[in-house]
């Protein structure tokens, strides 16, 4: 949704960005992310302080754990914890939606325990 945000849960703002902004790309054999696109992601989520960010996508998962020093997981791991050092932001690793071999109904589980937290986090607004 862009523009207002009257109409959006709890008139919540949305953002959403790539790991890699400089090219865009669906075929993620040619994405190689580096410690610059995990750096600018960081910074981001700090200068913005969403209350979720999700890592979508086994790659984006493996290089912003190991750029912020986290022990690796799999991609449809689900919440990881607030993993920025002063930082609230809870993250979440996912799995891409469609085109892999997770079953459908684990990649529901885990949007469902998502979209729990964010109703729990709404909660105290």
């Amino acid at each position: 949704m862009f523009g207002s945000n009257v109409i959006n849960f709890y008139c919540w703002d949305y953002g959403i960005t790539d790991l890699v902004t400089e090219f865009a790309e669906s075929d993620s054999k040619r994405i190689m992310p580096a410690e610059s696109d995990c750096k600018r992601l960081r910074n981001t989520i700090q200068e913005f302080k969403p209350k979720v960010a999700i890592l979508l996508h086994k790659k984006a998962t493996r290089a912003d754990l190991k750029y912020l020093g986290k022990p690796m997981m799999s991609a449809n791991h689900g919440q990881i914890g607030k993993i920025i050092e002063n930082c609230l932001t809870m993250y979440f690793s996912m799995s891409f939606p469609h085109g892999n071999n997770i079953p459908s109904r684990e990649k529901v589980k885990k949007y469902i325990e998502v979209k729990k937290y964010s109703d729990y986090a709404t909660s105290f607004l």
